[in-house]
């Protein structure tokens, strides 16, 4: 459906129809890179299979991040009593963020 199509479907939107085209506009070209860098939209919406805690089924844990423009990435919590993490540490917390997950699970089981 069209711009127009709209309008004539709905004439109260006829005042919005420019900022309506170009909102179009710009989810066509945001769609386009998607389909483009991501391999399309359902791919793309898959990123938490990806990004964040990833814990598999040998039990490893994985954690990625995507943060084009960071400078430095810290991550914080109960298990690093807010103390920024080092990569060396980073690994030793996230083992212990794995148990301590992996412990929640059979508590609640």
């Amino acid at each position: 459906m069209t711009m127009a199509g709209v309008v004539q479907l709905d004439p109260w939107l006829s005042p919005f129809k420019e900022a309506l085209r170009s909102r179009y506009s710009r989810a066509q070209k945001l769609i386009k890179t998607i389909n483009d860098t991501e391999g399309g939209l359902e791919r793309f919406s898959r990123g938490n299979e990806k990004f964040g805690f990833v814990v598999h089924e040998s039990g490893d844990i994985t954690y990625r991040e995507w943060a084009p423009n960071a400078l430095r990435a810290y991550l914080i919590g109960d298990f690093s009593k807010s103390h920024t993490i080092r990569f060396p540490t980073l690994l030793l917390l996230i083992r212990q963020f794995a148990r301590r997950l992996e412990q929640r699970r059979s508590t609640n089981e």
